[in-house]
Order: C-alpha cells, then structure tokens, then sequence
C-alpha cells in the first residue's frame, strides 16, 4: 500500500471500529448484533434528514454554521442508529426473540428504505436526477484534524469510554453478568429487559455514528452514493473484528487498524497486478479462518 492511499486506510479504521464496537456492545451481553448495516443507514437517513430540514438539497453552497450542524447531524445519525436497535433490544428482552433474526431482517428493510430515499422522486435524491442523494454543502462537510477526520479522535475516546465502563461501572458489570449467565443475573436482580434493550440501543448509536463518518467525514463522499450497500457490507468486518478481539474495546483498535490496511491495500495491490476481481477479498476470508 503507497503512502497516498494513508488517508483511505484511516478512514476505513475509522469506519471499521466505530462497527466493532456496535457488535462488542450487544456481544459483551451475550447478544449478537448483525444489524451494524441497517444501524449505520439509518444513522446515515438521520444525518442527512437535518440538512434537508435546512434546505441541503435545493443549494449545495447554503451556508450553515458547523458548530451546531454537525453536532446536530452527529446526534440525529446516532438517534437513528439507537431507535431501529432499539427495536431488536425490545423484542428479546420483552419476547426472547432472536436478536440475530430480528437484526438481519431490519438491514433488508433498511436497504430498501435508503433506495427508496435516493432513487428518483425520493425526498433526498440528488437534484441532478441521479440515483443518489444530494450533496452536502461544504459547511457540513466533517472538519479535518491533522489531516484525518475528527470522527477519528471519537471512535479511539470512545474505546477507551467502553473499556472503562466494561471494566469499572456497575452497568458495565450487568452487563458482563448477564452475558455470562442471563438466569443468574435475573436471580441477582438484573433486569432481563433493560440489558437488551439499553446494550442494542448504544450499539446501534455507535453503528449510526459509522454511517455518519462514512457519508458525511470521508473525502470525496459526502453523498449517499449508488454503492452504498457496498457500505453496508463492510459492517460486516465489524464482527470479525469484535469476535479476534474477544470483545475488549481497546484490542479491537489495531486489529480494526488491521483490516482496514488489508482492505485497502488488497484492492490496490489487485489493481497494480491485474488480479481478478475479489481476490482481495478471498485473501482476507483465508485471514479470517487462520
């Protein structure tokens, strides 16, 4: 991988943590959250839902004020990404229904929900009659720190945030009780409601976070583009991620850095050999299972 391709690694480690720990989140509960994908949509919708309140769509150059913008953007992507986790939480903690079943049906119908959005007469279609959304006007755009997104700073803060929490609070030690032994915890008085639904809500806020970082902090983005669901699909490195880490917030930094370098270098490297297509991604299965 050549230096000029730095920024795209960093911004895939980016990306790729803030998925782990939306996966670590729910998995330290004994809970699997395969809806990283749906979360980060909605967290995407729910970004994108404030500029057009503000009128993003009818004038690329409006000029907001980015100190209460991107806050507000940041706020509604993780609004978005909590309340459709919310919703596999309830579910299992009121009904025992399986969280996995429950999460991989709400990333189809989130999928369809963002194709509705962008395809044309969709409320965020691009005003040029694309099949993508509109773009951001450069006073939303992410501020940059040190030549890489400030999203950066949050996701390794908020690792350092969850290993304390899981290591230190009482909160924390529910819910390593309950993923531990759920018929335990309920006899010792841990709620087999709350558990689920607070652990599937603050990961599907971290997930909206990743949606957020990717569409509105990545240079060269800042639209819901026609791959999205390509996306999506890198969610899914998050559970790799969270599951060679064991769940600790702090491991899961350099081995999201990890796959975010093999995800990037892989496909220049396809490119510079002439390689066939989804090599890269074969190479990176082999990883997997070794």
């Amino acid at each position: 991988m050549c230096i000029r391709d730095s920024p795209l690694t960093i911004n895939r480690f980016i990306f790729l943590l803030l998925c782990t720990y939306a996966f670590i989140i729910p998995f330290r509960a004994g809970l699997w959250n395969i809806g990283m994908t749906g979360q980060l949509y909605a967290g995407a919708l729910g970004a994108f839902a404030v500029l057009y309140a503000l009128g993003a769509k009818q004038s690329s150059t409006l000029n907001l004020v980015p100190g209460i913008v991107i806050p507000v953007m940041m706020i509604a992507a993780a609004l978005g990404g909590a309340a459709l986790g919310s919703i596999a939480g309830y579910l299992k903690g009121k009904f025992d229904v399986n969280e996995i079943v429950v999460t991989m049906m709400l990333n189809f119908i989130m999928s369809w929900l963002v194709a509705f959005m962008i395809k044309e007469g969709g409320a965020f279609m691009n005003p040029g009659g694309r099949g993508e959304s509109f773009e951001l006007p450069p006073s939303a755009y992410a501020p940059i720190i040190l030549g890489v997104p400030f999203t950066v700073f949050l996701a390794l803060g908020l690792g350092v945030l969850l290993f304390f929490t899981f290591a230190k609070t009482k909160i924390g030690y529910q819910i390593k009780a309950f993923g531990l032994n759920p018929t335990a915890a309920r006899y010792a008085g841990i709620s087999g409601f709350k558990i689920p639904l607070l652990v599937f809500c603050i990961g599907g806020a971290v997930a909206g976070l990743a949606g957020y970082h990717y569409f509105a902090a990545v240079p060269g983005v800042y639209k819901i583009a026609r791959n999205y669901g390509f996306f999506g699909d890198l969610a899914f490195y998050g559970i790799i991620c969270g599951l060679i880490s064991l769940g600790n917030p702090l491991a899961a930094i350099p081995v999201a850095l990890l796959f975010g370098g093999l995800s990037i270098g892989g496909r220049f490297v396809q490119g510079q050999l002439g390689m066939g297509f989804g090599l890269d991604y074969a190479l990176l299965g082999v990883l997997m299972i070794t």
